[in-house]
């Protein structure tokens, strides 16, 4: 009966054993994988957020180029306006003006020195177009205009 009773307490010693094993086994694993899928949840999450404010901040920079653009367009409009509104003044002197040393000739270059007043709008472009044309003739000349800009 020893050995018999041996036997079943080597037995129920092994049941025992092998119970709390697999039990402790189970509870490692069990609170093992609990753990990860919870760091794995707040992974997910941090990465949802890391994609939001890539989002948000590609989106920033699209306003913010869009209001570069905007501003830049302004720009180019006001100083668009500008040149229209501040074309050759009515009654505003254009003066050919003689910048280099003196052509060798014999020609009276004092008379060239001429103020021209403008006398209607419409036809600034016209007689600037005409004075161009022979001043384009004459070299070491230039012209500039008087008034505001002088």
């Amino acid at each position: 009966m020893d050995s018999g009773s041996n036997n079943s307490t080597k037995g129920i010693r092994f049941i025992l054993i092998f119970f709390f094993v697999a039990l402790i086994s189970f509870n490692v694993i069990y609170y093992n994988t609990k753990k990860l899928s919870t760091i794995h949840e707040e992974l997910t999450n941090i990465d949802r957020k890391i994609t939001e404010m890539e989002i948000l901040n590609a989106n920033h920079r699209v306003i913010q180029f869009e209001k570069e653009k905007l501003a830049a367009q302004l720009k180019i409009e006001e100083q668009a306006k500008i040149k229209d509104v501040r074309p050759v003044d009515v009654n505003e002197p254009v003066e050919i003006t003689r910048t280099s040393e003196l052509l060798k000739s014999n020609f009276n270059y004092t008379n060239l020195r001429t103020s021209i007043w403008q006398t209607a709008p419409t036809k600034v472009e016209e007689k600037i177009e005409k004075l161009m044309g022979t001043w384009k003739q004459i070299p070491h000349w230039t012209y500039n205009f008087m008034g505001d800009n002088a």
